[in-house]
């Protein structure tokens, strides 16, 4: 449901007739006299007022129009108010009455742009008015929600694109606010649309506003806005900013020749005010200088120094200044003895001046006199030593010294000399760093840190070459931390971010590899100390372990009797990495030495079903396979003929069937069986058992006496006779109680 907002000749009737007293007996005109063309704000308002009580409002809006560029004073607040109201109450008509939404929306943007976006900046509401401008916010929005408009910023600035395409710049302005406000104030294509179509309403109050802002939250901000805002800036009156803005694109963009004719105009129109400031004619040669206008430049710098000469107070800084730009000029144009002469003068005044001391250098340098050059720029440095520019330049002298040994002397020297200036400590760092010398490197990346003011940009640099050189050089603790600082410093640089997660990755892994060294030398206690550290190292820094340091971890600890411990560092790689084979046998070998003989027989099966083991690893983990089960059935084994001695018959046999399981075709299995049924008087049961031992082992001496016995119980002396005839065969010339007793039942046989 919308509403509208109230204007303030309905709620406070007389208050914008405060400034107007005379025209107070004018509320009662006759509709004809508001056809009349009055010249002055009361007429043009009050006209207004007396159409919009007769529900004219489309003319009352039309006689506002024409009153508000003549408002002064407590009328602009009350006359821009009223206007909005009007608009607003058109708007519901068209929404309620007519069902028009589009033309609602457009009245309901209209207020929106008188009590808001457009609202004269630095004007201040009453209470009134700004219950009127939330009003009037409230009821755009219904509007959008009638006319299904999307309220997201991309969405509303397209559309407010499309307004300021059809010239429709008030709306267009209260839907890029709204962009806006959707955006929370971050929307830069809105603040520039906005800055454009204040400059375009005339307001450059407005327009310098919007463009300051994206200027604030824009971190490369291009050089057409920073024109665009200086435009703005020296419309609004604010000549300074101007400048300093358009000296900005200049130091950027050197050439760029918007900005120099900006700056040139500004400076010409200065000259008109004052043509006798020196200052003035030395800003316009500069501008000059930069358009490469060398005759104009020379005279506006010529002006320059004669008006400052006749200037009574005129400061000497600035008159060095002015010849010290003179001498540039000279020196552009290929005059170097003039130039010589500029800077020598302001030498001979000042013998520290330090820009004079630069250029002149910089003089000596380009017109073949480096050892001269060099004295100057030393000269400098004295005065100065953290000037920089000096110290690149002296730096650049030693870049191509073809003996490595003595340009590194020639380095350190410089450095040694020039402690305080961290530009030269870090330059020298970054050169002898370059020359594969990191450990030469890192006092002077300490160095310069040492001496570095604080907040100054190449911090983060200087942190993250040190954290390099420390790395190169096996010092990974430190390494780590400085590329952290500088990652903190300049989160945007992906290369010191991926060093920096590299050196950390890297810090458990120095203690981990001397881990593994320990180990092959059999040096366990070492070993699990190292293990320790990698582990609360990789803790510290939040580093995921792999799977191969955990289990290796655990073979220390097996190695030391820890066996759960060495359990629970397997149990982990394992659900890491649960498709490596030979860290179930590990496992599996830790189970073993614990005596779970179930657990080990499972984890070496898991292990043998991983396709990728080397040929020895998989011959390894399948000879203590069958060791275990060797040792199980042998256990087993044991425990029956101990039940058998025991006559526990039934008990035996269970045992029995559990080593079958555990190694299947065992012969003993068998032939105990046989025992058993024999003592149970189950004959064709032990006969049986006893066969098969035999199949199972032929060589089986006792299988072939068990059988022979049972077969005689069975009555079946033949078969007896021959299985005897086979038990004394294969003993040999053994001789003990059973084949003795074997061979005189042989005989016996035989004699029948």
């Amino acid at each position: 449901m919308s509403v509208w907002l109230q204007p303030l000749f309905q709620t406070a009737p007389m208050r914008w007739l405060l400034v107007l007293p005379l025209l107070a007996g004018l509320w009662c005109w006759p509709v004809t006299a508001v056809q009349a063309q009055p010249a002055d704000y009361g007429s043009w308002y009050t006209q207004g007022n007396e159409l919009y009580q007769q529900g004219r409002l489309t003319e009352a809006i039309a006689a506002y129009q024409k009153a508000l560029p003549l408002a002064r004073g407590e009328s602009i607040p009350i006359a821009y108010n009223n206007v909005a109201a009007i608009y607003m109450k058109r708007g519901n008509y068209f929404l309620k009455k007519q069902s028009d939404v589009a033309r609602a929306v457009n009245d309901f943007r209209l207020a929106v742009f008188y009590m808001d976006v457009g609202w004269p900046e630095g004007l201040a509401y009453s209470d009134n008015q700004r219950n009127n401008r939330k009003i009037a916010l409230q009821n755009l929005v219904v509007g959008h929600q009638r006319a299904r408009i999307g309220t997201t910023p991309e969405a509303l600035a397209e559309l407010a694109g499309n307004l300021r395409r059809q010239g429709q710049f008030k709306l267009a302005a209260a839907e890029y606010a709204q962009a806006l406000d959707a955006a929370k104030g971050n929307h830069p294509p809105s603040l520039k649309a906005l800055g454009d179509l204040f400059l375009v309403l005339n307001d450059a109050h407005k327009a310098k506003k919007y463009y300051r802002k994206l200027v604030e939250i824009s971190p490369n901000i291009d050089t057409d806005t920073l024109l665009r805002l200086a435009n703005a800036e020296y419309q609004s009156g604010d000549i300074d900013a101007a400048i300093d803005r358009l000296n900005q694109v200049t130091e950027a963009e050197p050439n760029n020749v918007a900005a120099l004719r900006q700056l040139e105009q500004i400076w010409l129109t200065e000259l008109r005010y004052t043509p006798n400031n020196p200052l003035v004619h030395a800003n316009l040669a500069s501008v000059f200088q930069k358009q490469r206008l060398h005759e104009k430049s020379l005279r506006a710098y010529t002006n320059a120094e004669r008006l400052a000469a006749q200037a009574p107070g005129f400061p000497r800084a600035a008159s060095h200044d002015i010849r010290l730009n003179m001498g540039t000029l000279h020196r552009e144009t290929n005059h170097p003895k003039l130039a010589f002469q500029a800077f020598d003068s302001v030498l001979r005044e000042n013998p520290q001046h330090e820009r004079a001391l630069l250029l002149m250098g910089m003089l000596q340098r380009d017109t073949g006199h480096p050892a001269e050059a060099a004295q100057t720029f030393e000269r400098l440095l004295a005065t100065n030593p953290k000037n920089n520019e000096a110290a690149t330049e002296l730096l650049n002298a030693l870049a191509n010294h073809p003996d490595p040994n003595q340009k590194q002397r020639q380095l350190e020297q410089l450095a040694q000399r020039f402690p305080n200036n961290a530009g030269l400590q870090a330059t020298v760092g970054e050169r002898l760093h370059a020359m594969a010398n990191p450990q030469a490197a890192i006092p002077y990346y300490r160095q310069a840190l040492a001496v570095l003011p604080p907040n100054d940009p190449s911090t983060a640099s200087i942190h993250a070459n040190l954290g390099s050189a420390l790395q190169s050089t096996g010092n990974m603790q430190q390494a780590y931390e400085h590329l952290e600082t500088a990652r903190t410093l300049d989160p945007s640089n992906a290369v010191v971010t991926e060093l920096a997660e590299k050196t950390k990755s890297s810090l458990w892994q120095s203690t981990y590899h001397q881990a593994l060294e320990a180990q092959h030398q059999q040096r366990n206690k070492a070993a699990l100390a190292l293990y320790d550290t990698t582990m609360a190292t990789a803790k510290q820094h939040s580093q995921p372990l792999p799977a191969e340091v955990l289990a290796n971890y655990g073979l220390a600890l097996q190695a030391d009797g820890q066996l759960d411990k060495a359990l629970a560092q397997y149990n982990v790689a394992i659900k890491e990495d649960p498709n490596t084979g030979v860290f179930y046998y590990y496992r599996a070998t830790a189970y073993h030495q614990k005596q779970q003989t179930a657990l080990a027989k499972r984890d070496y099966d898991l292990a043998l079903n991983d396709a990728s083991l080397e040929p020895d690893i998989r011959a390894a983990i399948t000879t203590a396979s069958e060791q275990l089960a060797a040792g199980q059935v042998n256990t087993v084994l044991s425990d029956a003929m101990e039940a058998y001695e025991k006559k526990a018959f039934p008990q035996a046999l269970q045992l029995l069937d559990k080593a079958d399981t555990l190694q299947a075709d065992l012969p003993y299995t068998a032939y105990y069986r046989g025992l058993i049924y024999d003592e149970q008087g189950q004959t064709t049961k032990a006969i049986t058992a006893y066969q098969q031992a035999i199949k199972r082992d032929a060589a089986m001496a006792d299988a072939y006496y068990g059988l022979a016995i049972a077969y005689e119980n069975a009555g079946k002396p033949a078969d007896a006779k021959t299985q005897y005839a086979e038990y004394v065969k294969r003993m040999g010339t053994t001789t003990n109680e059973t084949t003795q007793y074997a061979k005189s039942r042989l005989a016996a046989l035989s004699a029948t």
